[in-house]
């Protein structure tokens, strides 16, 4: 029978819903679940930040507020862990207290058992889509460079560093990071930008993460290293190649 997650492999037994790699990899998810909540709900309580705060000269500030989407998906693992409780309840005809560690408890007493049920493939694909968001989330902002666009989608794709692969967030195809990226310097090569030496700065840090200061790409333009035409009212006309290639030499 072919496995109804992947709809690639071929499962063990006629009755088994999904093949032994989604299998394991279904289990894994589940038994990661109480960190991935734990790490969630410090970051929407902002007893942890992801990424680098900054602060302008006032030493006073207002409390943050919560993380709001950190918050929701916080709800929303602990929606999917009762969803996937009352699953295995309707087999056993049993139902214990509602509260998402029970839920995952019960769930994991028997692994086989969750992973062997109709619906488990349904169950599995939304804990992964769950899972890709929570990750997104976590991880350090500082580390995902761009990557260039999704040949499937267009969407833009980031990725953390030394990573061969990444995930498109919109439409989940899996690009080679390193040949995608030479795409895309291939066809920023063509293309300009027209901004101030701040607008600049600005875009570097929004595209790539690395800092450059305004002051630094002004000085680039005036000894010729950054191949800029000047406009009007402070304007130039930019190559985004020439932007890109500081963030490469500040990496190095």
């Amino acid at each position: 029978m072919t496995c109804q997650a992947c709809q690639l492999n071929q499962t063990n037994t006629i009755e088994a819903p999904m093949c032994q790699e989604c299998e394991t990899d279904y289990l894994k998810l589940i038994r990661r679940t109480p960190e991935t909540i734990d790490a969630l709900q410090a970051l929407a309580d902002k007893q942890v930040t992801i990424g680098v705060t900054e602060r302008g000269g006032n030493r006073a500030f207002a409390p943050f507020p919560l993380n709001e989407t950190a918050l929701r998906l916080v709800d929303a693992f602990k929606s999917w862990l009762q969803l996937a409780d009352s699953d295995l309840s309707a087999v056993r005809g049993l139902k214990g207290p509602d509260h998402w560690q029970w839920h995952w408890q019960n769930i994991t007493v028997t692994p086989s058992e969750i992973a062997g049920i109709p619906v488990a493939p349904q169950r599995y694909d939304h804990l992964k889509q769950l899972t890709r968001k929570a990750s997104r989330l976590l991880t350090p902002r500082e580390t995902l460079e761009f990557a260039g666009n999704c040949p499937q989608c267009g969407q833009p794709i980031y990725a953390s560093a030394n990573h061969d692969s990444a995930e498109c967030r919109t439409c989940g195809n899996i690009i080679n990071v390193d040949a995608n990226r030479a795409i895309a310097r291939s066809q920023l090569m063509q293309m300009h930008l027209t901004t101030t030496p701040a607008g600049a700065a600005q875009w570097i840090k929004d595209q790539t993460g690395v800092t450059i200061t305004r002051k630094a790409i002004l000085m680039r333009i005036r000894r010729g290293t950054i191949h800029a035409t000047p406009l009007e009212d402070g304007y130039y006309q930019i190559p985004i190649d020439d932007l890109l290639s500081m963030t490469e030499e500040k990496d190095k």
